[in-house]
């Protein structure tokens, strides 16, 4: 049974890495239209003719298109937010026998702007998101003004800017669906436990060179604790773009048979033991030069979290680096 969970919860995981959201997906095609005007804009001005007034329309014409583009981002995204927790908790409830529909307060928590991801507010992320959005096709627009750069190229870095914001808006929406879908999968876990039959839960990574460096290491590690009690740092999403998983755990029980990884499905194993059957160029481009010489030399291995010069890190230390990821 506990090996039919953890294998629901790693096909859900590569399932997840091939979900479009269609609140993005909305967003995005708003900007292509929002894009053209921008772009139309700029284009009626000379790069070494630009007035006050007309640098002031611009910017406030991109603000416009912005807020136009993002308007229904954080009310489509909490009931997408509600519709895939619920998706997500039937399927574990279809296994075994607990509540067959999520909490109302669990839903409650899911949508609300006051959710915590990763620091932000779910609605703090959102505006965050359109600001930072809207402020990085302000700055190319008004940098190249101040080059005395040609409209062309002042198009082009529009463009570009808005590029590298729509990845940073699918990374954002891809975590906040991520945290969405984790607290529906431990309120599961939680009615499981209740059955006695969980009596721990291990971080499984995915093994390929994306991997971050706290679930590298955290990469197998088994807590017996409830998941409710379970320490932060060990919660997924443990940063943006988290892919890892908890698995639940049960002496004597069946492994989980496969792991994901760059090459598809393997046998499962540890991502140390499986980083050691890589390239060298591989561990040193994941490793980068300092821990990689480390690495060689015994003095850092996959499975103990240090630092660049090999000490290990405590606690209050990994939360640090969580920050900072």
């Amino acid at each position: 049974m506990v090996n039919s969970i953890a294998q629901l919860g790693l096909m859900q995981e590569t399932l997840f890495e091939l979900y479009k959201s269609p609140a993005v997906n909305d967003v995005e095609l708003a900007m292509q239209d929002a894009m053209k005007r921008i772009e139309l804009k700029a284009l009626q001005f000379d790069g070494s003719d630009y007035t006050k007034r007309q640098l002031n329309e611009a910017r406030n014409a991109i603000a416009s298109e912005l807020d136009i583009a993002y308007k229904n981002l954080f009310p489509d995204l909490q009931a997408e937010s509600a519709a895939v927790a619920t998706t997500i908790y039937n399927s574990y409830a279809g296994l075994v026998s607990i509540n067959k529909t999520i909490s109302k307060a669990v839903l409650e928590e899911i949508i609300s702007s006051n959710q915590n991801i990763l620091g932000y507010t779910f609605k703090e992320l959102v505006n965050v998101t359109k600001d930072d959005h809207e402020r990085a096709i302000r700055v190319a627009l008004a940098s190249g003004v101040a080059d005395g750069s040609s409209t062309a190229k002042i198009v082009r870095n529009i463009k570009d800017a808005n590029t590298r914001n729509v990845k940073q808006l699918n990374t954002n929406v891809y975590t906040i669906l991520k945290q969405s879908r984790e607290n529906a999968t431990y309120s599961a876990y939680a009615e499981m436990e209740k059955l006695d039959f969980i009596d721990g839960y291990t971080s499984i990574g995915v093994l390929d060179g994306r991997t971050s460096e706290i679930c590298r290491n955290l990469d197998n590690v088994t807590i017996y604790k409830p998941v409710r009690e379970l320490p932060g740092y060990f919660l997924t999403p443990r940063h943006f773009s988290c892919r890892s998983k908890l698995a639940p755990h049960i002496e004597d029980s069946e492994e989980v048979p496969f792991r994901s990884s760059i090459e598809g499905q393997v046998a499962n194993q540890s991502y140390g033991q499986w980083f050691k059957t890589q390239s060298p160029a591989f561990q040193k481009n994941v490793l980068g030069n300092k821990k990689y010489n480390l690495y060689k030399q015994g003095r850092y291995t996959i499975g103990s979290l240090a630092d660049a010069k090999g000490k290990k890190l405590s606690i209050e230390q990994i939360n640090d680096v969580l920050k900072n990821l």
